[in-house]
């Protein structure tokens, strides 16, 4: 990183907090409009691996506007690495099963044709939801799971940062 960069993202924890929100909140829009403009319907490890970004936006904001102390700071960054870093490997899991490399779990299954109340329950019965095995959607060559586990390392990487510089820091 730069100088220029570094400086800003150790400006304050809020900082480094308001990145991780936008960034978050940025993949979630982006898989959503992949979702709906697409007409991709996610396999249950894709949503699976969307709460990491929901509870990581949540939590940036948590520390962008209630957090005023590096200690205390440090200790939420640390989270914050763990549940991106465990969503990197989640998301590695997911890849490996695309690729064929090791067998999924139970991941099956169509939801495209729920648009109502009345459609869900009836299709409750019937539930077949899409493979985790067949990639959807690549682009250049990898898939949205791919993706994830590049996103998820660089915002382990992030919060990895704000956790190093701000257990350091004296409140």
């Amino acid at each position: 990183m730069t100088h220029e960069t570094t400086s800003f993202l150790l400006a304050s924890p809020a900082a480094l907090a308001r990145v991780l929100a936008f960034s978050s909140a940025s993949i979630l829009g982006a898989v959503w409009l992949v979702q709906s403009g697409g007409g991709i319907a996610p396999c249950p490890l894709c949503l699976q691996q969307r709460y990491a970004y929901y509870i990581g936006a949540a939590l940036a904001v948590f520390i962008a506007l209630m957090v005023r102390r590096a200690p205390e700071s440090a200790a939420l960054f640390a989270v914050l690495f763990v549940l991106f870093a465990g969503n990197g490997v989640l998301g590695g899991y997911h890849v490996g099963i695309e690729y064929g490399w090791w067998q999924g779990g139970v991941c099956s299954g169509d939801i495209s044709a729920i648009h109502t109340t009345q459609d869900l329950l009836a299709s409750l019965a019937d539930a077949a939801m899409p493979s985790c095995a067949d990639a959807a959607f690549r682009f250049l060559g990898l898939s949205l799971a791919g993706y994830n586990v590049l996103a998820s390392m660089a915002l382990a990487g992030f919060a990895f940062f704000g956790y190093t510089n701000y257990a350091r820091a004296k409140g």
